[in-house]
């Protein structure tokens, strides 16, 4: 172990996380500026949220000409998408919950027609129940739409499902 730890951190580069921005930064000695001194034959990406499973990294990977084990680009948007995969799989005839998307904060008034309490309003591309918020009543849905628009740029709004048993493929 002693070994390990004294070779580490000759073994990467550095990475810093930028919690202004909310993300990380790898320094300027990492692959992407050096990809002739360091050949790669595939990029196994271990990764989790927002540009590694939205097919961000597979469209670097493409750009770049690596071969990437996983989906590719428009997969990875998708699967990401909450609403738009709702779309494909309704009209592929598969069972889904009804929903709303939200482009803006000020569509939440009239939003909510037609949808029964308890809603749950979701960030439509994030993961990890980030930004998620169980609505009982149409007087906490404004402040629980604010909070998904703090992690994407669209807001989905469906009703609870009280029984349903929640599935994470990997």
């Amino acid at each position: 172990l002693g070994t390990f730890r004294e070779r580490l951190p000759d073994q990467g580069d550095p990475v810093s996380l930028d919690l202004a921005a909310g993300r990380f930064m790898v320094g300027a000695s990492s692959l992407l500026a050096r990809p002739r001194e360091l050949p790669v034959d595939v990029i196994f990406p271990l990764v989790h949220g927002g540009h590694g499973e939205d097919g961000t990294l597979a469209a670097l990977a493409a750009l770049a000409r690596i071969p990437l084990a996983g989906c590719g680009t428009l997969a990875g948007a998708l699967a990401m998408d909450k609403y738009r995969s709702k779309q494909l799989l309704h009209a592929l005839g598969q069972p889904v919950v009804p929903g709303r998307l939200l482009g803006s904060a000020s569509e939440a008034a009239q939003a909510d027609a037609g949808l029964a309490f308890p809603l749950v309003v979701k960030p439509n591309r994030s993961g990890s129940s980030i930004g998620v918020t169980l609505v009982e009543s149409p007087e906490t849905l404004a402040a629980a739409v604010e909070l998904a628009f703090q992690f994407d740029g669209e807001v989905l709004l469906e009703p609870a499902v009280p029984a349903a048993q929640d599935l994470n493929c990997a």
